[in-house]
């Protein structure tokens, strides 16, 4: 672990030096690492999609949300100090990313959930040929807890044919220009694409209860419904 920052509550930005300098993670776009250790006598392994790509070499960064009784969170990594080594494995999941994939894209994340739509995000939107249109709605309880604002926001300044980026919030602070409240089925059809065969995709990832509730609304607006294991092919895909 060569940097650990605390970048909202609970949640720790960890940045861990690779082998060597030049080493290339080498993970494909969409797929993710386990953290594996040995708590209170027991295995434990819990799977996280890193921030960071193959172009940052020598380093894998992940951004965790620590629960104070989560086994693998609360009891190792909230305290994993600088210096320490940390066994990963991997590439793991079902989704591997390639250009031309699908033409557009809606994204729902809630709080970490962020995160595989962010390595997505970022490779479509540093890809000069990668032409797919990204709109995400990203829901948390409070301003504090919008995670990789500054990234998100400059992907959406600096990228607006590729990204666009809608924020909402349970309790908003005053003078939030966002959006407040639940993701509702006329959101998401307002801001993501329609179904259109393989030329549309949705991709969630959040809290279960917000996953199970978005599944069926995108059900009513007609996309076909996911499997109970997610597959590339979906039209809606479950990180």
């Amino acid at each position: 672990l060569a940097e650990k920052h605390l970048i909202a509550p609970n949640v720790y930005r960890l940045v861990f030096e690779l082998p060597t300098p030049s080493t290339v993670l080498g993970l494909p776009i969409g797929q993710h690492v386990a953290i594996k250790a040995e708590i209170d006598g027991k295995s434990v392994s819990r799977s996280y999609t890193p921030t960071s790509n193959n172009a940052d070499l020598g380093r894998l960064e992940l951004v965790i949300r620590c629960y104070p009784d989560g086994l693998l969170t609360g009891k190792y990594l909230a305290n994993v100090e600088v210096g320490e080594e940390v066994l990963f494995r991997g590439p793991k999941g079902a989704m591997r990313y390639s250009r031309g994939l699908t033409k557009k894209i809606g994204m729902l994340a809630g709080g970490t959930g962020i995160t595989p739509m962010y390595q997505l995000i970022r490779a479509i939107c540093e890809d000069d040929r990668d032409t797919t249109e990204v709109s995400l709605i990203y829901a948390n309880r409070s301003e504090a807890d919008i995670l990789l604002r500054d990234e998100l926001e400059a992907f959406a300044r600096r990228y607006p044919k590729n990204f666009k980026l809608h924020y909402l919030l349970d309790t908003p602070p005053e003078g939030w220009t966002g959006g407040v409240g639940y993701v509702t089925q006329e959101m998401m059809a307002e801001r993501f694409p329609a179904p259109a065969g393989a030329d549309s995709k949705i991709m969630l990832c959040g809290p279960p209860g917000m996953v199970n509730a978005a599944k069926k609304s995108l059900e009513n607006l007609g996309f076909e419904k996911p499997g109970s294991m997610s597959k590339m092919t979906d039209a809606v895909f479950c990180f």
